[in-house]
């Protein structure tokens, strides 16, 4: 079996996915999935500059989603807030 590019790219995506699970971290999970789509795009024989840049743009969402979500939620256990009142 000959290694391409999708194979890296999958790889990649089980590797964030895999350490998701032990991690907890949902954004490692996104960079997974972005991963995951980045093959696809490698599958339909883009070159290996837009497949950077497919994972540039499918990983660049992940980002806001945590942020929206830390600024509504707040982090936990507040750490950071109880810093600033000392």
């Amino acid at each position: 079996m000959e290694w391409s590019l999708t194979h890296f790219w999958l790889i990649l995506a089980l590797a964030l996915s895999l350490a998701e699970l032990t991690s907890g971290v949902l954004l490692l999970l996104a960079l997974g999935v972005a991963a995951a789509l980045t093959a696809l795009v490698a599958s339909l024989g883009a070159s290996f500059e837009w497949q950077l840049v497919a994972m540039g743009v499918l990983s660049g969402s992940p980002e806001d989603a945590v942020r929206d979500a830390l600024s509504r939620d707040g982090l936990r256990g507040g750490m950071v807030a109880s810093a600033g009142n000392s």
